[in-house]
């Protein structure tokens, strides 16, 4: 337990390096030990602040792997797929991240995100208004629907989506530009332009948003 503390402190502190190579150490020792999922949990959240993102992938995988009903570890993986923009991926590891735990806001909410980015409107919808059923102050599935109303022509549902987004800290300027981008028809070839390819991607099916 001390050694985990140790490395746990390390990775509040600020010191990726650190923690993996602490992390790395106790891994050996703990296979078999309630201390494991947190040992990898917390080597796959330092690996992705070294943008060591293989290493991170991989280390979700032998997580999920022990413990294929992680909730975290599921939304943390498809966060890495997401700012690799390998949205596909990222649905599935959301998807399964709402299946094993649907009482967990975060999944929902970044299920609503990724369907954002892509322009999927209508799918934005229903895993947002999910999150916000389990977790009423998140703030992030509110701007969304704000968002996809607006794309959709829904001006009203828009707009009352806003002022929620805003009274609980979405910037209000941040929603206007992304509505913007959509009014000015400059939304696709933004979402092209910032798209990855991900063609050669040949890792297997998650940080928080």
């Amino acid at each position: 337990k001390k050694e985990l503390l140790k490395a746990l402190a390390a990775y509040s502190e600020n010191e990726p390096e650190k923690s993996v190579k602490r992390l790395n150490a106790l891994k050996k020792k703990c296979k078999n030990t309630d201390d494991f999922k947190a040992v990898l949990l917390f080597l796959g959240l330092s690996y992705t602040d070294l943008y060591m993102e293989t290493e991170a992938i991989a280390t979700y995988n032998e997580l999920l792997t022990y413990d294929a009903f992680y909730p975290t570890a599921w939304s943390n993986l498809g966060n890495i797929y997401y700012n690799q923009k390998n949205y596909e991926k990222a649905i599935r590891c959301y998807e399964s991240s709402t299946k094993f735990s649907p009482d967990y806001p975060q999944g929902f909410n970044n299920l609503a995100q990724t369907y954002l980015i892509m322009g999927e409107w209508e799918k934005v919808i229903s895993p947002a208004k999910k999150a916000l059923s389990i977790d009423s102050k998140m703030y992030q599935a509110e701007s969304a629907l704000s968002i996809a109303y607006f794309a959709l022509e829904d001006e009203e549902k828009s707009q009352y989506h806003f002022e929620k987004a805003v009274s609980m800290g979405s910037k209000a300027e941040n929603i206007n530009a992304f509505k913007e981008l959509i009014l000015s028809g400059h939304f696709d070839s933004f979402n092209n332009e910032n798209n990855g390819n991900n063609e050669n991607d040949e890792e297997s099916e998650n940080d928080e948003k």
